[in-house]
């Protein structure tokens, strides 16, 4: 797997690239995360949770969770639906260099996650359980 490339490290600009903790394999998991979004239509109930992509490695956004069973590894927010577990939307927990939702900078860094999952779903009537299953409903507005 160390000779398993998919991006070109000399054309890569840190400076201008949008997720530079993915920047080797950036190209690959956004197409992957379009084509979850473009082959399904979730339900109205959704969820958004964590995991952990157990990696033994060397990285610098690698997380130390002692609780889960891969305790080392690459941290993921995903955005499924609720009845299947389908994974609809998926962003990858790299810190400093993470794409955020564009209307909310200032809040928090859990808030600015789960919106930018829902980026493609706000006002659209999902009935959304965060973590702990906290829910709230995203409300179309008025005409």
């Amino acid at each position: 797997m160390k000779f398993l490339h998919f991006a070109n490290n000399e054309t890569i600009d840190l400076e201008t690239h949008p997720h530079p903790g993915l920047r080797k394999i950036y190209e690959v998991y956004e197409a992957i995360n379009r084509k979850f979004k473009s082959s399904y239509v979730p339900e109205r109930d959704v969820s958004v949770d964590e995991s952990l992509l157990l990696y033994k490695g060397r990285l610098g956004c690698k997380q130390y969770l002692p609780k889960k069973r891969a305790s080392f590894g690459i941290k993921f927010y995903q955005l499924c639906e609720s009845s299947s577990g389908y994974i609809w939307n998926s962003l990858s927990y790299t810190e400093k260099d993470m794409p955020m939702w564009n209307e909310s900078p200032n809040y928090k860094t859990t808030t600015n996650i789960v919106m930018t999952l829902l980026e493609d779903l706000l006002y659209k009537g999902y009935c959304v359980s965060v973590l702990k299953n906290i829910r709230f409903l995203i409300a179309s507005p008025r005409p």
